[in-house]
């Protein structure tokens, strides 16, 4: 009955927002100039981990390939960044974005598990809907695996850069996956040097322990701009080195989110190149790359900085 009430809640919310979408985007098109980097052949393979959640234990790698061989590079290796779904999200409902985000130079590692919810360890945080209270653990048995494969060619297709540590983002209830791997312990204990959330949906309030980005809009009626304002306000937040807040005006909750029927305008293509940003200067540690201004573009006060202009109008933006 819990699930039950839970999925109507959702229903009717993502009801709410789809209509919102439609009838307040469709005067508008999508940004028309994203920034990509120069990785932009790219390739995917799918693995399969046993300490996943039985729901499903494959894990979507994508990762840039060299176009004269059509194969991973060999003389190079690139920072992971794990990513979290969002509740009734499969990994294929995020292929623009990390098609966008891969071609700076990244692997991404995109998990199926728990898309309803987890199996094996069912627990239900109040509010929220059933089975994602320990969700973020699959978010973290990812990045575990990986660093313990990183360098062997017979378990992966690429070679993981490891010098810095790893990332990890996530949309909707993978955004509170994110929020909870950052948090606490977590990140330390698995290397984890940033964080992008994407619209995170949640009602636990914890304060990240590394730089993280966080995205909300004013059009989210499913994950509220309130929950992301409680987090990055959260006690503690403050002895992060760096955190920013991306309120966009007229985003909605299907932001990172490939368009699909009813919502063909709420993809913004802008997200992939400003969370690579975010990765570039806190998990690289590199402000430029590829003749990109990567510091300018988060931290600058141009009108292509993120809350300048370069990603529309802002209900409140800022970068610390």
């Amino acid at each position: 009955m819990q699930r039950m009430v839970s999925s109507l809640v959702l229903l009717i919310l993502f009801t709410i927002s789809t209509a919102t979408a439609t009838t307040a985007k469709n005067q508008r098109r999508l940004d028309d100039k994203p920034i990509f980097g120069p990785y932009l052949h790219q390739s995917n393979t799918t693995i399969t981990l046993p300490s996943l959640d039985s729901s499903d234990r494959r894990v979507i790698l994508h990762f840039p390939i060299d176009p004269a061989t059509n194969a991973s590079y060999l003389n190079k290796s690139f920072p992971l960044i794990s990513y979290a779904h969002g509740m009734d999200n499969e990994v294929t409902d995020y292929t623009r974005l990390f098609a966008g985000i891969v071609s700076f130079g990244y692997i991404i590692a995109a998990h199926h598990a728990c898309k309803e919810g987890c199996h094996d360890d069912p627990l239900s945080l109040r509010y929220d809907p059933p089975g994602f209270g320990n969700y973020y653990q699959q978010q973290l048995k990812v990045i575990d695996w990986l660093m313990s494969n990183a360098s062997s060619k017979t378990s992966l297709p690429c070679t993981i850069d490891l010098t810095n540590g790893v990332a990890i983002a996530g949309h909707s209830m993978g955004g509170q996956s994110t929020l909870f791997s950052s948090s606490y312990d977590n990140a330390s204990m698995h290397n984890i040097s940033a964080a992008a959330m994407h619209h995170a949906f949640t009602h636990e309030y914890c304060a990240p322990a590394v730089p993280f980005l966080a995205f909300t809009g004013g059009e989210d009626v499913v994950a509220f701009p309130s929950m992301t304002e409680k987090y990055y306000k959260a006690k503690g937040t403050h002895t992060v080195s760096s955190k920013g807040i991306i309120y966009k005006s007229n985003a909605d909750h299907f932001e990172p989110e490939d368009p699909f029927f009813p919502v063909y305008y709420s993809y913004n293509p802008l997200v992939a190149q400003f969370t690579a940003a975010w990765f570039k200067i806190h998990l690289e540690k590199k402000n430029m790359e590829f003749g990109i201004n990567f510091y300018s573009m988060i931290y600058g006060n141009q009108t292509s900085s993120v809350c300048h202009g370069g990603d529309g109008g802002m209900t409140k933006c800022e970068m610390l």
